[in-house]
C-alpha cells in the first residue's frame, strides 16, 4: 500500500467513523424523547407483525403509544424495561426477552411448537407532570375514574404540576401455525378451544398463555379470543379481583376504521366483550393509586393492556 492509498483510506474510516457518532447520539436523543415525553396519547401495547406465524419462525413486535392504534413505535431500549418474556404453550419454554439498544422492532422472539403464545411486557417508572388540574381531569374521565379527583383536594394537593408516576404491563397472544392447529382439533373431534366461550369464571384455564404472569395490574383472559365470539376477563391488581374498574375495548376492522367501547368490572372484576368481527383488539384498563414508596409524586398509575388478531 502506497502512501496515497493509506490516506485515502483513513479518510475513509473517518468518516465511516463520525457517521456513525451522529447516528448512535441522534439514536440516544430520540431514545430519551420517546421515553421521556408526557406524551397525550393513552394507549401503550405489543404490535406484533404480520398475520400468520409458522413454527422456525421469528415472531416481531411492536412496541407501540398512540390514540385508537394510531402512534409510535419504539426502538429497543433496555433501560425503559423492567422485563419481557415469550410464554408458549409448554410450561419449560418460557423465553426471556433480549436485544440490543435501537433494535426495531423491539421485541423478537423464535417459535419453535404450535399454539397459543403470549408475548408479556412491563416498563421501568416513567414520569409525567400535568400543568393544570384541568388536564389531569380530562386524563382521569377518559378512563372513568371518579373518585381520584375529590381525594387529590382531600390530600391539599396542588391545582398545577400535578406529578404522576406510571408503569405500563402489556400482553399480547399470538397462534402460531394457526391451521395446523386448528386441523388437529377438528380430527380428534374436540370443540375448538378459541370457540369454548361457556367458560365459568372460577374454573382454571390449562392454556399456558391463559395463566396469569404476576404483572402488577393485569388484564387476564379467561378463554381464547382468537376465532372466538366473546372474550371473558377478570381484572387483577396484585393477583386480586379488581371491581368497578373501566375496561376498554378497541376495534380496529379491515377498513382500518376503530370503535371504542367500555365495561366495568363486577365485584369480582369480571367483564365479556364482543371480539367476532375481524380485525385488531386493544383491551385496555387504568388504575391510580396514591404514592406508597416515598416518592414525591402525587399519584402512581398503572396501565394494563392486551392486544390480539382476529383473523376473517
Amino acid at each position: 500500500m502506497n502512501v496515497t492509498d493509506y490516506r485515502g483510506n483513513s479518510a475513509t474510516l473517518l468518516r465511516a467513523y463520525r457517521r456513525r457518532i451522529v447516528s448512535l447520539t441522534l439514536l440516544s436523543l430520540l431514545l430519551v424523547f420517546l421515553f421521556s415525553m408526557p406524551a397525550k396519547a393513552h394507549e401503550y401495547w405489543l404490535y406484533p407483525l404480520g398475520d400468520q406465524w409458522e413454527v422456525g419462525g421469528v415472531l416481531a413486535l411492536d412496541i407501540r403509544n398512540g390514540d385508537n392504534f394510531v402512534g409510535s413505535a419504539f426502538p429497543y431500549d433496555p433501560s425503559g424495561l423492567e422485563r419481557g418474556s415469550l410464554i408458549t404453550p409448554t410450561h419449560d419454554g418460557k423465553k426471556e426477552l433480549s436485544g440490543r439498544l435501537g433494535d426495531y422492532p423491539a421485541v423478537k422472539f423464535q417459535v419453535d411448537e404450535p399454539g397459543l403464545h403470549l408475548v408479556s411486557l412491563e416498563t421501568t417508572r416513567r414520569n409525567l407532570t400535568y400543568d393544570s388540574l384541568c388536564k389531569f381531569e380530562t386524563f382521569l374521565d377518559y378512563h372513568g375514574i371518579t373518585d381520584v379527583l375529590a381525594r387529590h383536594e382531600q390530600r391539599g394537593l396542588s391545582e398545577s404540576d400535578v406529578v404522576e408516576h406510571y408503569y405500563r404491563f402489556c400482553k399480547a397472544l399470538v397462534l402460531v401455525n394457526a391451521n395446523e392447529v386448528a386441523e388437529l382439533s377438528r380430527q380428534n373431534g374436540l370443540a375448538d378451544t378459541a370457540l369454548s366461550n361457556q367458560v365459568a369464571p372460577e374454573s382454571e384455564n390449562t392454556d399456558t398463555a391463559l395463566e396469569a404472569q404476576g404483572q402488577r395490574l393485569e388484564i387476564v383472559a379467561l378463554n381464547n379470543p382468537i376465532g372466538a365470539e366473546q372474550l371473558r376477563l377478570q381484572l387483577q391488581f396484585e393477583g386480586q379481583p379488581l371491581g368497578n374498574r373501566q375496561i376498554e375495548l378497541f376495534h380496529e376492522n379491515a377498513e382500518k376504521l376503530t370503535a371504542r367501547n367500555t365495561a366495568v368490572s363486577d365485584t369480582n372484576g369480571y367483564v365479556t366483550f364482543d371480539v367476532s368481527g375481524e380485525g385488531n383488539y386493544l383491551v385496555n384498563s387504568v388504575h391510580v393509586l396514591e404514592p406508597d414508596d416515598g416518592s414525591e409524586a402525587d399519584w402512581i398509575s398503572l396501565w394494563s393492556s392486551l392486544f390480539f388478531k382476529q383473523p376473517s
